[in-house]
């Protein structure tokens, strides 16, 4: 556990993500690792940049936990996590929506393109961030780049599954 944001800078991240693997593990356990439903979890390897994809058919039930610990482990900010013998980071790395991954998991059920329909939530206002500086400053200028390259790469994943998949 660390003690303070600076000590963080001496570890794998600023935050320890410790309790909340237990916490997970301790959720788990109670429902016997009985998953019920299709899940996908993704996490980008640290170790050469690809994408790796854990499901209920995969992934030891067991091994759930660290996988959605890995899958959320934003760089600097939380520890990456070794699962598989690969360290892994946050999946929004690589993609910041996967919406391949559900189109594969219905079409694994059966389903064809022209009866999946997707929802997707992605969690970015329709007003940037940084939008009223009353002065163009080194830090408000990165600070308003910083907003409109968030946005748009939000939505050019999405853009770019609705080019690649247009019956769904």
């Amino acid at each position: 556990m660390y003690s303070g944001l600076l000590e963080g800078f001496y570890e794998k991240g600023m935050v320890d993500s410790d309790p909340l693997v237990d916490y997970l593990k301790d959720v788990f356990e109670q429902f016997d690792y009985n998953i019920k439903k299709m899940v996908t979890v993704t996490a980008t390897s640290i170790d050469n940049g690809s994408v790796q994809v854990f499901t209920e058919k995969n992934t030891d039930l067991k091994d759930f936990p660290m996988a959605v610990v890995s899958s959320s482990s934003i760089p600097f900010v939380f520890p990456h996590r070794r699962l598989r013998d690969q360290e892994l980071m946050d999946g929004g790395m690589t993609y910041g929506t996967n919406p391949v991954g559900a189109v594969e998991r219905c079409r694994e059920a059966g389903y064809d393109d022209k009866n999946i329909v997707l929802d997707i939530i992605l969690c970015w206002g329709n007003k940037l961030e940084h939008s009223e500086m009353q002065e163009s400053t080194t830090i408000g200028n990165f600070m308003r780049s910083w907003d409109i390259e968030n946005q748009y790469h939000s939505m050019t994943d999405v853009y770019e599954f609705m080019g690649a998949y247009p019956n769904v």
